[in-house]
């Protein structure tokens, strides 16, 4: 069987390590600015990036990793793709509410 359990204390290192991790990764999000933090999305696009990575490749070298932030940049919203094509017309509340109740009797 290739799948072995680890040790128990190997188990609880594992996880102590992990705390430590991210306590530390707080408190270094602590002392940065305002500026220099990231938002919560871009760390997962941080993550995919790693994700694409070839297999065997520890680190990608700096223009691909531009290549690659390029392609996910130029990448549509969804929400821009459904909307880019509509024509949108601007009406005032009350036209809005008599349509609605034309509607509903």
């Amino acid at each position: 069987n290739p799948f072995k359990i680890p040790p128990e204390n190997e188990i609880f290192q594992l996880r102590d390590a992990e705390r430590q991790r991210k306590k530390s990764d707080r408190e270094q999000q602590r002392s940065l600015r305002v500026h220099e933090k990231t938002t919560y999305a871009h760390q997962m696009r941080a993550r995919t990036l790693k994700a694409r990575q070839p297999f065997g490749d520890t680190e990608l070298d700096s223009t691909a990793l531009e290549e690659t932030q390029d392609q996910l940049i130029g990448q549509d919203d969804p929400l821009q793709l459904a909307t880019r094509d509509r024509n949108v017309e601007k009406e005032d509340l009350a036209s809005f509410v008599a349509k609605k109740r034309e509607m509903f009797l």
